[in-house]
């Protein structure tokens, strides 16, 4: 941003460290956010005579290309002295401008598969839905059954936006993950491949919905009183256990274990984390340490993830 006026000191703010994104819609909306795989607030706009009106104010169209937008603001309706230039970076170009880390490539035999990144990530496109979570949740809102749970998926996003290779890596009971991976296949063609050097990739999509408890409330002599619920899936845990799962995506198998172990004693439950061992010990050919988890999620309610 500067000062239309250049004889006062044109400089008003640059944001390098803070990412905020615009995203312009054809249908009349614009989204706001600080996260890069979100869109974030809408917010309607319309564009008339060159005239960008965001209903809080509105903006002349200074320059529009393939690298960048300019508006200068308007002040009554008009460009003043006061009025303040505003630069904005097409998505792609900044996106060109990242640096693309190493432990984000999965090689694929003649193929590349890339973890989804701040550099490398695919839109959702869907004209009832913002974002795909919203997409999603009306297949499994019903199934959670009113406890708290961690879901925790994975899928494939193949460069013609159809989706593949749907993995579920944190259960909750066999209705929700049926019903979860019938609602990401049904995301079939709403997704925009990312574009590294030119042209479209794979990614690796990775979705989670963590679903709370609200504590109790009651009313003792007119003051309410709060009893709050012990959450089983903490921040620590839910973290330790996505980082053990990409590690395992990676191949990195044996840390993948390491990280896994970490996280058992961060919930009472962990019958999610033998799962996710089981795996990896047929994997590294473990036959014992593979028969003692298999033996373990027999005997649990997620049993019906081992193959007949």
């Amino acid at each position: 941003m500067e000062a239309f006026d250049k004889k006062s000191d044109p400089f008003i703010e640059k944001r390098d460290e803070k990412f905020i994104k615009y995203t312009f819609e054809n249908n009349g909306q614009m989204y706001i956010s600080s996260v890069y795989n979100e869109k974030g607030n809408e917010i309607k706009y319309t564009i008339q005579n060159n005239i960008v009106d965001l209903l809080f104010n509105k903006f002349k169209i200074e320059k529009i290309d393939n690298k960048q937008l300019i508006l200068i603001e308007l002040n009554n309706n008009k460009i003043s002295p006061s009025s303040t230039r505003i630069f904005f970076n097409r998505e792609q170009v900044y996106l060109d401008g990242l640096t693309l880390d190493e432990k984000d490539i999965i090689k694929e035999e003649q193929d590349y598969l890339y973890i989804e990144n701040q550099k490398v990530y695919p839109k959702f496109r869907n004209k009832d839905n913002a974002d795909v979570k919203s997409f999603i949740q009306p297949f499994v809102e019903e199934r959670s059954n009113g406890k708290e749970h961690l879901s925790y998926s994975t899928f494939v996003i193949n460069t013609d936006g159809k989706v593949s290779d749907i993995k579920i890596h944190h259960h909750i009971n066999k209705s929700y993950d049926k019903n979860l991976k019938k609602a990401i296949s049904k995301t079939n063609g709403m997704w925009i491949s990312p574009i590294v050097n030119g042209k479209k990739v794979k990614v690796l999509k990775e979705i989670s919905f963590h679903y709370i408890v609200f504590p109790d409330l009651k009313n003792v002599n007119g003051k309410i009183e709060v009893n709050k619920k012990t959450s089983d899936i903490t921040k620590s845990y839910e973290s330790l256990f996505k980082q053990a799962t990409k590690e395992y995506l990676r191949g990195n198998l044996e840390s993948a274990l390491k990280t896994y172990s970490k996280s058992i004693d961060l919930t009472s439950n962990n019958i999610n984390i033998s799962i996710q061992k089981n795996i990896i010990y047929k994997k590294l050919n473990d036959s014992l340490n593979f028969d003692k988890t298999k033996e373990k999620i027999q005997s649990s309610k997620f049993n019906y993830v081992l193959k007949k």
